[in-house]
């Protein structure tokens, strides 16, 4: 009697710790960092830098998005830029790490 008991425990825990490894799996992946994304192409240019701004040109043969990311400050929002365009981005905290796509 107890031995059935504690089968049919046993059975109920794993089952239950087999749902909570799938559920935190599941969390695991939908909290990967958006910081991820592919770096801009090559076409796009840096044209001048400074400690607190930069300029950039689109070199590409087409329009491109693009972000700015800054080390240890707020990132930049998504920049369409048209094919030759350039345009002159600034912050005031951290400094520049690199562009991505967006």
């Amino acid at each position: 009697m107890y031995a059935k008991l504690i089968k049919d425990n046993f059975v109920k825990l794993t089952s239950m710790a087999a749902i909570g490894t799938a559920a935190a799996s599941l969390s695991l992946v939908s909290t990967i960092p958006p910081s991820f994304a592919a770096p801009a192409p090559s076409c796009i240019r840096v044209i001048s830098q400074s400690s607190r701004s930069i300029t950039v040109r689109n070199d590409c043969g087409n329009q491109q998005r693009v972000k700015l990311i800054i080390a240890w400050g707020p990132d930049s929002g998504c920049n369409v830029l048209n094919r030759g365009q350039q345009r002159t981005f600034t912050w005031t905290l951290g400094r520049f790490d690199r562009l991505d796509r967006c």
